[in-house]
């Protein structure tokens, strides 16, 4: 939760509300501002009444009062919950509105139909997904809707903030899958936690110290998702595509993106797979070992060599 009970913090909302009444001084909403102030000035003890003024305020513009950020902050939330991030973020839905909650805070909801809620509205028209995305404009502060994929993931980026969470650093991000769109298979060596917020996603997950083993996941709209460090993941969008919204702890300036070369061990199991193919032709088979080796990275062809072998030495 973040905190809000210091004097700096009552001192910050007061500044916002005063500020408020010199832009809008002849709107009801000032008179009513500017009343509360006045009773808080007779009773200091009244710390309840600003908060609910400035809840007020804020709700009225749109926007989703929930953080305050000191001076020394350069913007950036500084969190503390009470318990480990995967026990804190929740999802509620009420109708065809979806909302993620962290530790009780809505960070950012989305609806097809609604387009009319709290928090800074981005329009989304897709190939599959259409509707509203709200975000909390106080937690989120970068936005791109309209960026354009530019890397061979075919997933981008709608939203990104960095945070404190427990004095660790860390960023949300809200990313747009294209139907059948697949990410390039990566891990991290920091937990990672994925919330489904609309339409649906595929999983394949695998140990990074044992790339052999897969584990298949369906992600359907709030539902979530938790990756310990080294699981090494690879997404791919449902026919309406996938917007989902992943929480991660950063390493700070340093990338925690990580590509790991196929174990030989697991290329014997895929050949094997494809050379097993059902009612599948000889000339088939040829053809998807190829785009296989095709799609292998240099040193992974190294090892898809020694896999073939392999594989004809145990067939002989």
């Amino acid at each position: 939760m973040a905190e809000r009970l210091s004097d700096k913090h009552i001192d910050q909302e007061i500044g916002y509300l005063k500020e408020y009444t010199s832009k809008h001084p002849d709107e009801p909403t000032s008179t009513y501002i500017r009343e509360q102030l006045s009773l808080f000035e007779e009773d200091k003890s009244k710390i309840g009444l600003i908060h609910e003024t400035y809840r007020n305020v804020r709700i009225g513009e749109k926007k989703v009062p929930s953080l305050i950020f000191p001076e020394d902050s350069k913007r950036i939330p500084n969190i503390t919950i009470p318990g480990p991030l995967e026990r804190e973020v929740t999802v509620k839905q009420h109708g065809d509105l979806t909302t993620v909650y962290l530790n009780g805070m809505g960070i950012v909801s989305y609806s097809s139909s609604t387009d009319d809620f709290i928090g800074k509205r981005v329009g989304i028209d897709e190939k599959g997904i259409k509707g509203y995305l709200f975000f909390n404009s106080d937690f989120f502060s970068n936005f791109d809707p309209q960026k354009r994929i530019q890397s061979e993931s075919e997933m981008r980026n709608i939203a990104k903030t960095f945070f404190r969470l427990n004095g660790k650093n860390h960023v949300a991000l809200v990313q747009y899958m294209c139907p059948r769109g697949t990410s390039k298979e990566h891990f991290h060596t920091l937990p990672e936690l994925v919330v489904q917020l609309a339409g649906g996603s595929h999983w394949e997950l695998r140990n990074a110290n044992n790339d052999s083993l897969i584990e298949e996941r369906g992600l359907e709209p709030g539902e979530i998702l938790f990756l310990p460090p080294r699981t090494i993941h690879r997404v791919t969008g449902y026919e309406d595509g996938s917007i989902t919204v992943p929480i991660k702890q950063t390493l700070g300036d340093k990338s925690d993106h990580n590509l790991q070369p196929k174990s030989k061990e697991r290329m014997m199991m895929e050949i094997r797979e494809i050379v097993k193919g059902d009612n599948l032709s000889g000339n088939e088979i040829l053809s998807k070992l190829k785009r296989y080796q095709t799609n292998l990275s240099a040193n992974e062809k190294e090892t898809y060599e020694e896999a073939v072998d392999a594989l004809n030495e145990t067939s002989d």
